[in-house]
């Protein structure tokens, strides 16, 4: 089988500066996305847009409204297939800016300074797009391909979170994301929660009957070192990030509030750093007499990618095949 066409270099720098131009933080998508769109119809994909679901009274599914996830496809007659996926969204620009002064200087690609580039992922929709092009022009050596673009993944893996897989055929492929030296791929990733701790304490006038109130900041305060922190047995990691609590200064606070995170590539130390947190702050209700219930909010499962599947494969052959 003839060998598949290289890229095309200056096409793809044109759209992926075209691409950096249009401002696209999270749940502003639309502009970008028109332009995706439009490149795709030039080159005979199939689109289908979906909603993204957030959960709503009694946990059911509920569209969120704004800008939705992109399937790009490409049927070619090549026998296998091939999935993409990258996100459009990138972190938040300043609402002022209506178009992003993207600047190639030497062999780099940045901006004035005023904003982010929007890299972070718009290379990976470049690069996406480009092989779609490919597709299109090579039906004969490039294999079916499906792109799925993705939205606010910056808020926390929203759009891809309750994307159904189910839309698409592939079953091997690539995200086009991470920062990585080249010819190298992220195979492994930790699985992630997010938790809050609310502490109810009692309140007081701080003068008057300051010993009658119960300091809810003062019991998150014995909370947090019983809390895991920084990197724990080489597989996991935890941070307490956020603490918030009272408002004025002569009021006891009878309310606290930290949020918290914990990643491991071992689910049985995942749940072992559940159950720390979950014993921390029943060990601190007891001792101070106060509720303190905990939230949870899992951010995203981990994975393992082993070196024998069949993505894995692909990609450590063209490496050998680029030297």
């Amino acid at each position: 089988m003839q060998r598949p066409r290289r890229i095309d270099r200056d096409r793809f720098l044109t759209v992926l500066i075209e691409l950096c131009s249009i401002p696209s933080p999270s749940q502003s998508e639309d502009r970008v996305a028109t332009r995706i769109l439009d490149f795709a119809r030039d080159y005979g994909a199939t689109i289908r847009e979906t909603e993204v679901a957030g959960a709503g009274e009694a946990g059911r599914s509920e569209s969120v409204g704004g800008q939705g996830n992109i399937v790009l496809a490409r049927e070619n007659n090549h026998p296998e297939r091939l999935f993409l996926s990258a996100h459009i969204d990138t972190v938040p620009v300043p609402s002022e800016i209506d178009q992003i002064m993207v600047i190639r200087e030497g062999g780099r690609i940045k901006t004035d300074g005023r904003t982010v580039l929007g890299g972070d992922d718009k290379v990976g929709v470049a690069a996406a797009l480009e092989m779609l092009a490919l597709c299109a022009e090579h039906p004969d050596t490039h294999r079916s391909l499906e792109v799925i673009l993705m939205v606010q993944e910056e808020l926390g893996c929203l759009g891809s979170r309750t994307f159904d897989p189910s839309l698409i055929r592939a079953r091997d492929g690539f995200n086009l994301d991470g920062e990585t030296p080249p010819f190298t791929a992220i195979h492994r990733a930790p699985r992630k929660s997010h938790y809050t701790c609310t502490v109810h304490g009692k309140s007081a006038h701080g003068a008057l009957n300051p010993d009658e109130g119960i300091n809810a900041i003062l019991v998150a305060a014995k909370l947090v070192p019983q809390l895991p922190m920084g990197t724990l047995g080489g597989e996991s990691t935890a941070n307490v990030g956020m603490i918030r609590g009272g408002e004025q200064t002569n009021v006891v606070p009878d309310r606290a509030v930290l949020r918290g995170e914990f990643r491991s590539f071992d689910n049985a130390q995942f749940q072992y750093l559940q159950d720390g947190i979950c014993g921390a702050c029943s060990r601190v209700a007891d001792e101070f007499g106060v509720p303190v219930e905990i939230d949870w909010e899992p951010a995203y499962d981990g994975y393992t990618v082993a070196p024998d599947e069949t993505c894995a494969r692909w990609f450590s052959e063209a490496c050998r095949s680029l030297g």
